[in-house]
């Protein structure tokens, strides 16, 4: 497993709690409010309330992304390309949408997983893929 391919989920796990604890202490009031209007609905489509929300729900999902990404690495000892995907063209258009969000770093995330990817596990030949139809 080559250096990119250990930190990348590592970085992931950063963002994740970086998100989740932002979206619950800088939007703490907003979560009071949704404790208030009895959970249930509580958002209300309030739009701080809905930034609390998304915020550390986001972080919920880099964390999600973040174990899938370690599992694939500690049992193939790569990530999934579908994981560079996913951060490219999320971060791509986030950033298109929002250009002072942090769009672009989840971009260069993605890049640098296909980077990670196309390096390889030194030594390692990855294993060959049946056909369908084809036994071996």
């Amino acid at each position: 497993m080559n250096a990119l391919t250990r930190w990348i989920p590592r970085i992931l796990f950063f963002i994740a709690a970086v998100h989740t604890v932002y979206g619950l202490t800088s939007k703490a009031g907003a979560w009071g409010d949704i404790a208030d209007a009895g959970v249930w609905n509580g958002v209300g489509g309030v739009a701080e309330r809905e930034s609390a929300e998304w915020f550390f729900y986001a972080g919920m999902g880099f964390f999600i992304a973040g174990a899938f990404g370690l599992r694939s690495a500690q049992t193939t000892g790569s990530l999934p390309r579908e994981l560079g995907w996913f951060l490219l063209f999320t971060g791509v258009t986030m950033s298109v949408i929002d250009p002072a969000s942090g769009g672009w770093l989840l971009a260069a995330l993605g890049v640098l997983t296909h980077v990670s990817i196309r390096q390889g596990t030194p030594g390692r030949e990855p294993a060959e893929r049946p056909r369908a139809g084809v036994s071996p």
